[in-house]
């Protein structure tokens, strides 16, 4: 990658991602549902990831096309946008299928 904000947008979502499973190691679906303050932190960070791979070019998001691109960006305005419809047990399903297999999708870009 040759644009240094490409390089910095790549890195805040695996570090993100990283900061997730830190964060919930260990914690049961129901432990992480019923932990306000760890529930909001990975809120946040999933804010992160998903406004990092918006900024993302469209020409890397299609070349890179194994990185679910809306899907983190869909997420990301759920949280934003419909709060009150966030569900606890889908964001612990996100985390424990598919946080590993994006970050090793991230690490092939760098």
């Amino acid at each position: 990658m040759k644009n240094p904000d490409i390089a910095v947008y790549i890195h805040d979502m695996k570090n993100s991602a990283e900061k997730i499973f830190k964060l919930v190691d260990g914690a049961t679906s129901e432990q992480f549902k019923n932990n306000l303050m760890l529930h909001l932190a990975v809120e946040r960070l999933f804010e992160i990831i998903g406004e990092a791979a918006n900024r993302i070019p469209k020409d890397i998001q299609q070349k890179y096309s194994l990185i679910p691109w809306s899907k983190i960006i869909g997420l990301r305005n759920l949280i934003i946008h419909a709060y009150d419809t966030v569900n606890s047990e889908r964001l612990f399903a996100v985390i424990q299928e598919d946080l590993k297999t994006l970050i090793a999708e991230l690490n092939k870009i760098r």
